[in-house]
């Protein structure tokens, strides 16, 4: 290459706009993507979880209530044993 040659494309590449790669493009793109859809799955699933969990805690509050109704013909009332009845 010429010195002139050189000089002029040093100019070119300093005044041009930088330009991202379409590939390397995609790749961020495709990237961002996937860790978006993979937070959103986890947040999806959590969600779920916690459901689960306070079904699941409900169910077995109603169970106790039951167990408690079946028994409550064993006690003398609270209000009777602290004297208010």
């Amino acid at each position: 290459m010429a010195e002139g040659e050189v000089q002029d494309n040093i100019r070119k590449a300093l005044f041009r706009s930088p330009a991202v790669d379409q590939a390397q493009s995609s790749d961020i793109t495709d990237t961002l993507m996937s860790k978006l859809q993979i937070e959103q799955d986890v947040e999806t699933s959590v969600r779920i979880l916690h459901k689960e969990q306070h079904e699941q805690t409900l169910k077995q509050l109603r169970q106790k209530l039951k167990d408690l109704t079946k028994d409550d013909w064993r006690y003398q009332p609270v209000n009777q044993l602290i004297g208010l009845e």
